[in-house]
């Protein structure tokens, strides 16, 4: 029981010091943190193939259909990848909450498109 302990307090320490592409809203850009670090509400940058460390309301895609593609394989076992779409709705309230423009200005800079 204690080297699966040991084991497993390993493993949480390596998957929490991975970062993620956060958005600082203090200097109007996207920085690396640790996963550790992610909050409620954050705003994360993913990349495709990359892995994200946390539940996400995704508000944009770089697929003109908004749809995308999520590998659960950590979570439940199944290597497929499952299709899932970006909500109309959320972009919108998310652009709504710091002014549609500089909010998409931020996107685009980064190299998403974004229609609002």
């Amino acid at each position: 029981d204690a080297y699966e302990d040991l084991k497993r307090a390993r493993d949480d320490r390596e998957e929490n010091t991975r970062r993620a592409v956060h958005y600082n809203h203090d200097e109007h850009a996207f920085l690396e943190l640790p996963w550790k670090s992610c909050n409620v509400g954050d705003l994360l940058l993913v990349k495709k193939a990359q892995p994200f460390p946390c539940d996400m309301l995704v508000v944009a895609s770089a697929n003109s259909s908004g749809s995308f593609y999520v590998c659960t394989k950590s979570l439940d076992g199944e290597t497929n990848l499952k299709e899932k779409h970006v909500q109309p709705l959320g972009l919108a309230a998310l652009a709504q909450t710091r002014g549609a423009a500089e909010f998409a200005a931020e996107l685009l800079k980064v190299g998403l498109e974004v229609e609002l």
